[in-house]
């Protein structure tokens, strides 16, 4: 909260600044935010274990702490916003050096909580990556089929719940990982991350389709094509909403290929207004030529 209060009164103060300014600001801030937030919590972790730790080894990551705040917190109010600089002071500070190396001399001792904290940090991330490589699985094989994804029930064991989650039903007969990870979301009464949900396959779909893209444009910049050639035409969606498909036709290595790569929807069919939007799209994502 302290620190919300601290930003908006220096954003309210920053209107009339630059907006490139501005970005750079909020840059600096978002890094200072990171820095006071690891000192803190390895303040933390040595006040919890203040019967084992140092009295002057404490004092050294207090210090640093309060001589951060101190200075950030000056910095933003008076309106400076040099949190850059205050940063980069801190960092080549020899009281922050010193707290490092008794940090760093520290962590090597994995009786201590940060240890362990550090192992179970990676123990999950490992157990969500793997969670993500059979999303993605089932996602690729659906996409590739251009089978519907959603359907009129969100729950597993449901005959309605559509091919994502009962493609994931299926996988989970015969992956033990799989299928206790949808037990444990069914035994769980409050919502946990799962990454099961519609949310998370449709960001993952949008992130797969801007590296396709990606990839599309790459292959039409190369000297390897020649010429490409682009199709426009619009209809209609089931809600009556007008939108234009945008597809690449280009010969690469020898072979043709025509791809859609585009659905926008559209308020006008004149040649300017169309016209604006291929362009709009080109320069979107550097499409030469």
């Amino acid at each position: 909260m302290v620190w919300g209060a601290i930003f908006s009164r220096s954003w309210l103060h920053t209107n009339n600044v630059d907006k490139v300014q501005v970005k750079l600001r909020i840059d600096d801030f978002i890094r200072l935010i990171d820095k006071f937030y690891d000192v803190q919590s390895q303040l933390e972790l040595l006040l919890v274990n203040k019967d084992e730790v140092d009295h002057n080894e404490r004092q050294l990551f207090e210090n640093s702490y309060y001589n951060l705040l101190s200075r950030a917190k000056k910095s933003i109010e008076n309106d400076q916003f040099n949190t850059g600089t205050c940063l980069e002071n801190h960092e080549n500070s020899n009281e922050h050096k010193n707290s490092m190396l008794v940090w760093l001399t520290r962590r090597e001792n994995k009786s201590v909580l940060d240890k362990q904290l550090q192992q179970q940090l990676r123990k999950e991330t490992e157990y969500y990556h793997n969670v993500l490589k059979r999303v993605i699985a089932v996602i690729k094989f659906l996409s590739i089929r251009g089978l519907a994804f959603r359907g009129s029930e969100e729950i597993f064991g449901s005959p309605h719940n559509g091919n994502f989650m009962g493609a994931l039903e299926l996988l989970a007969e015969f992956d033990p990982f799989i299928r206790d990870h949808i037990e444990q979301l069914e035994l769980r009464p409050k919502p946990i991350i799962s990454y099961l949900s519609k949310t998370v396959y449709e960001e993952i779909i949008e992130i797969m389709g801007k590296q396709i893209i990606k990839q599309i444009i790459t292959q039409i910049n190369t000297d390897d094509t020649k010429y490409y050639s682009i199709v426009m035409d619009s209809t209609s969606d089931l809600s009556h909403n007008d939108q234009l498909a945008i597809v690449l036709r280009y010969c690469f290595r020898e072979k043709v290929y025509e791809r859609c790569v585009s659905l926008i929807k559209i308020s006008s069919h004149t040649g300017l207004y169309l016209f604006n939007i291929l362009q709009d799209f080109k320069n979107k994502w550097t499409l030469t030529g």
